[in-house]
């Protein structure tokens, strides 16, 4: 995703699979495609720290947009379900 390598200092970008739900592996092998697995070592190739700080950066980076179109399933439903409350609320 662009807001991972927007937080490095450009000499090193990584590339994000186009489809993040399809990751999958085994939590205990660090070196699976488990998301927070692979997450992680997308942010040690770019020199970054997996803490709450990063992850704050990558949120505030991140085009919604984007990431509703890229993670139908799991942020899609999400986004829907929260536009739906929110419509509860207002209406």
């Amino acid at each position: 995703m662009k807001a991972i390598n927007t937080l490095a200092d450009g000499n090193v970008r990584v590339d994000q699979s186009p489809e993040p739900e399809s990751l999958w592996g085994d939590k205990d092998d660090p070196g699976s495609n488990y998301p927070k697995n692979y997450l992680r070592r997308n942010l040690k190739e770019l020199g970054l720290e997996s803490n709450s700080d990063t992850y704050t950066q990558i949120a505030e980076n991140t085009d919604i947009e984007v990431l509703k179109r890229r993670c139908r399933e799991s942020f899609g439903q999400f986004y829907r379900d929260l536009q739906e409350f929110s419509d509860n609320l207002t209406g």
